[in-house]
């Protein structure tokens, strides 16, 4: 049956930008889910990976898929970080003898 959550969502936001923190009952946009992102002293280029609405939301969608052994389809415009963020993600968390991925790239 649905309920009503008496809860605001903020003006001139996307949705999508959002996740609902039941304990809290608020709508806090998906970076501040997240501890602030500090650049590595030192840290090279190609290997900082800064934390954005789109890949933390990728994220929490994945690591629930994965919990509940489900199949994910990440889709999106080419180039905006999803194969390397899915892959820092997939090796940062499932890098053992428990899982394996594969990663296939399809672009039009």
């Amino acid at each position: 049956m649905p309920r009503s959550i008496p809860a605001k969502i903020p003006e001139k936001t996307s949705i999508f930008d959002l996740c609902y923190d039941k304990g809290k009952n608020f709508w806090p946009n998906w970076t501040q889910t997240v501890e602030k992102y500090i650049v590595p002293t030192g840290g090279e280029y190609n290997t900082i990976i800064v934390p954005t609405s789109d890949s933390i939301r990728n994220n929490y969608f994945l690591h629930r898929s994965v919990k509940a052994k489900q199949h994910i389809l990440i889709c999106g415009s080419t180039g905006t970080g999803k194969t390397v963020n899915i892959i820092s993600e997939l090796n940062r968390y499932y890098f053992n003898m428990e899982y394996t991925n594969l990663t296939t790239s399809f672009s039009g």
